[in-house]
C-alpha cells in the first residue's frame, strides 16, 4: 500500500508540529517551566531518594565487618518511602550510576569510605539490630556527602529540561 502524497504531507506536517512543540517546551523560561512540572523538592527530598541506592549488609562472623554495595534492584524504597516516585528514582539512580567511579566524584569510593568508618562502631551484638542500626547510619552519612549532593545537582543540571519535577535552589 503506498503512500499518497497527501499523506506524506500530512505525516511531515506532524512530524514537524510536534517536534516544534518539543522544541518550545524545552527553551521555557524557569518560572514557566516550574508550572509544566508535577513535583517540586528541596536538595533534602532528593538525597532522601537517592540515598536508598547505597546498601550496607552486616557480616554475621564479625561485629564490626560490613559489605557495602551500589543496588537498583533490591534498594529500599520499598520499605522506607510511603509514596514512591519510579522516576525520581530512575533520576537519582542514574546521576549515582552516572558517577560510582568517575574520577570526580567517585561514588563508589565514598560509599567504601563511609562503610569503613560506621565498621568502627559497636553497632550491636544482634545482627539484626546491628543492620538496622549500620543502614541508619549509611543513609545519614550518605545524606551528608558533599560528593554525592554535588553529582545530583550537576546531573540535575544537565537534564532539567526533561524532568518531571523542580529542585529549589539552595542558599
Amino acid at each position: 500500500m503506498a503512500l499518497k502524497d497527501v499523506d506524506v504531507k500530512k505525516l511531515l506536517v506532524s512530524f514537524v508540529l510536534v517536534f516544534l512543540s518539543f522544541q518550545v517546551q524545552a527553551q521555557s523560561t524557569e518560572e514557566e517551566r516550574r508550572v509544566n512540572v508535577s513535583d517540586t523538592l528541596t536538595m533534602d527530598e532528593l538525597l532522601d531518594v537517592a540515598v536508598k541506592f547505597f546498601s550496607i549488609k552486616a557480616k554475621s562472623n564479625s561485629p564490626s565487618t560490613y559489605g557495602a554495595g551500589l543496588c537498583v534492584g533490591t534498594a529500599a524504597h520499598a520499605y522506607t518511602q510511603p509514596h514512591r516516585d519510579k522516576k525520581l528514582e530512575a533520576f537519582c539512580a542514574g546521576a549515582i550510576f552516572e558517577h560510582s567511579e568517575d574520577g570526580e566524584y567517585d561514588l563508589h569510593a565514598e560509599l567504601i569510605e563511609t562503610v569503613k568508618e560506621i565498621g568502627k562502631l559497636n553497632l550491636g551484638l544482634n545482627e539484626e539490630e546491628r543492620q538496622l542500626r549500620a543502614e541508619g547510619a549509611l543513609y545519614v552519612l550518605m545524606k551528608q556527602n558533599p560528593e554525592l549532593r554535588e553529582a545530583l545537582l550537576v546531573e540535575y543540571e544537565k537534564q532539567k529540561h526533561m524532568l518531571h519535577f523542580y529542585l529549589i535552589p539552595e542558599n
